[in-house]
């Protein structure tokens, strides 16, 4: 499966709340609602691209790019991804991370195929 690297701004978006209807709002730092058809329209762009970036979501300062692990069906059984300060982190750098990422995902998946 191929990947492309472009940004996505907050690509896995913050988790839903316990309890809390699909529709429901969600936080974000610094107070104020964050609409959950927003986090749905992150979660959309993370699947078409193959990866997530996580930036000022759920906390500022620091910054997590993923990638999912397949199980042998093709769902995603795991996440691998890396964070890091925001003050390091260089969009420009995403391509090459999300590379390094993805090779250690597939690697593991052959680990976990094997048994």
């Amino acid at each position: 499966m191929t990947r492309r690297a472009r940004h996505v701004e907050g690509g896995s978006g913050p988790a839903f709340r316990d309890g809390e209807p699909s529709g429901a709002r969600l936080a974000r730092p610094g107070g104020g609602p964050y609409p959950a058809r927003h986090a749905r329209a992150e979660l959309a762009r993370a699947a078409r691209s193959g990866f997530a970036v996580h930036q000022d979501r759920s906390e500022r300062g620091p910054v997590a790019v993923g990638v999912p692990v397949r199980g042998e069906d093709g769902s995603a059984v795991a996440g691998l991804s890396v964070s890091m300060p925001g003050v390091r982190y260089d969009p420009r750098r995403l391509r090459s991370l999300v590379a390094t990422l993805d090779a250690a995902a597939r690697a593991l998946e052959a680990d976990l195929a094997a048994g």
